[in-house]
Parts: C-alpha cells; sequence; structure tokens
C-alpha cells in the first residue's frame, strides 16, 4: 500500500509517518506513506496556495491549481483508488471504512486548510471525503495522520502473529479490558486486587 498525503504544512506529520506501526510497516515494505509540500505545487512567486474566495466572504480558500498540479502528478506515476478530502463534513471514519481502504493499493489524502478549498476540487479532483469527527480543526494534517494509522495498522500482513485483527470487531466496542496475573505488581495498590478475576482474568468488551 501507498499513501501520498498533500499538505501546507507537512512538517507536522513528518515525526508521525517515521514512527511506530507506521514506520514499521513501511520497514517491511508493506506500506510506503510520502508527505507532498503543497507549495511546491504554485506558480505563485510568494508560494501562496490560498485566496480570497469569489463574492467577498470572510476567510482564505485554497486554490483548485496547485492541488490539481499535484494530484495530476502523482496520477502521472501510479494509479490510485481513492482521493480523499479531510472534511468536517464527510463520510464518518469508522473501523468498517478503515478496513474497506486497508484493502486498497494506493491512496491519496489532501488536508483541508484555512477556510476550505475552491468547491472545484470536491466536485472534479476528490473521490471520498472523510471526518474524523463532528467538530473542526485548524486543518487537515491530525485528520490525515489518524486516517493513515486506522489504515496501516490493519494492511494484510504487517501483524503475522494476529492475521484476524482487520476481522475482529465487537458491535461499537473495539478494545478488550486486560489484565496481568492477578497479583503481579500490587504491592501497596490499594483495592486493585480483582478476586473475580480468577487465576487468569477475564476479557469483556469496553470501549475506548
Amino acid at each position: 500500500m501507498r499513501i501520498d498525503i498533500i499538505s501546507v504544512l507537512p512538517e507536522m506529520l513528518e515525526g508521525f509517518v517515521h514512527e511506530s506501526i507506521l514506520a514499521r510497516a513501511a520497514k517491511k515494505g508493506l506500506a510506503e506513506i510520502h508527505l507532498h509540500n503543497l507549495r511546491d505545487y504554485t506558480l505563485d512567486k510568494w508560494r501562496r496556495v490560498d485566496d480570497y474566495p469569489f463574492g467577498g466572504q470572510a476567510g482564505m480558500v485554497m486554490q483548485i491549481e496547485p492541488i490539481d498540479r499535484c494530484i495530476a502528478s502523482l496520477k502521472a506515476e501510479r494509479d490510485y483508488d481513492e482521493v480523499i478530502f479531510t472534511s468536517p463534513d464527510g463520510e464518518q471514519l469508522t473501523q468498517c471504512v478503515a478496513n474497506d481502504l486497508s484493502m486498497m493499493g494506493n491512496l491519496i489524502i489532501l488536508c483541508g486548510h484555512y477556510k476550505g478549498v475552491d468547491q472545484r476540487v470536491r466536485d472534479h479532483l476528490i473521490t471520498r471525503e472523510i471526518s474524523v469527527g463532528d467538530y473542526v480543526l485548524t486543518g487537515g494534517e491530525l485528520p490525515a495522520a489518524i486516517i493513515a494509522d486506522a489504515v496501516v495498522r490493519l494492511v494484510p500482513g504487517r501483524d503475522q502473529r494476529r492475521p484476524e485483527r482487520a476481522l475482529r470487531l465487537f458491535p461499537g466496542r473495539y478494545a478488550l479490558r486486560s489484565h496481568l496475573h492477578p497479583s503481579a505488581g500490587l504491592q501497596g495498590v490499594a483495592g486493585a486486587r480483582d478476586p473475580a478475576l480468577g487465576q487468569r482474568g477475564q476479557d469483556s468488551p469496553v470501549g475506548v
């Protein structure tokens, strides 16, 4: 799998994509994540990628031209299954959505910024809009990181020890309570021992 993330602030994502699960997946050759600075695709000498909206509304809007150049440049090298725009009014990111995306080959994620993007970007260049929650953030970098993390951890072959991971779901709940041995590490911890756990502990689904 390959994920290309387009952002006006790629520096926000550099540490994230080079650590933990994403870094290990890249090392195993299971996933690649590439960051692209949208300012590299503008012809403006000041490297501006935004402009005032037509009609005099407040705020700044991301221009279509640099976005089109960047996406066209990537598509000239390979085919993409989805071109995703991070948007608060998009489709809600769920485990099912993450599972679906993890079975694809190549994805582009465009990080929104400022007031938004020229509507023509959404109409003609984007194939899917995804939201990570019913709230507004400064930019789409954090949602892009969340999407990448949720997807890459499910890529087939990333964790050979748990091949069932992508399919192991509880309705509305995604984690089990975990315990060490009932006698482990409880010295001085008042009320920490739970006799109901028995010798091996009990699992029950809980939300996180």
